[in-house]
Order: structure tokens, then sequence, then C-alpha cells
């Protein structure tokens, strides 16, 4: 589960920094779709 989301935050880390609010959206995204399982 740590490794899962270690590997989520390395996605939104690899992304485009310069804008900060779509940075803030996309991370909830990605984490959602990324560390959340149905």
């Amino acid at each position: 589960m740590a490794l899962e989301m270690e590997r989520c935050q390395k996605k939104i880390e690899h992304k485009d920094c310069s804008k900060i609010d779509q940075k803030i959206q996309e991370q909830k995204e990605i984490f959602e779709s990324c560390c959340k399982k149905d």
C-alpha cells in the first residue's frame, strides 16, 4: 500500500510543477484513480 502511494507521488512530481493549482487538482485525481481500488 505504501509502495503504491509512493508510486503515485512520483507520478505527481513528474508532472509540470509550474501550474500549482492545476497540479493540486491533478494530484487529487491521480491519487484517487491510482490509489483507490474498487
